[in-house]
């Protein structure tokens, strides 16, 4: 795992706690994204 990776998640979580849905969804999206191989 990256080293960030625990700050990421207090951050999401964080953003579910005062409703922001849309940004987890987002950054969900952009991390998987990020760690997908490409050609699949």
């Amino acid at each position: 795992m990256e080293q960030n990776e625990a700050q990421r998640l207090d951050a999401l979580l964080d953003s579910l706690v005062v409703g922001c849905v849309d940004d987890v969804i987002s950054a969900l999206i952009a991390y998987h994204n990020s760690h997908v191989v490409k050609g699949n």
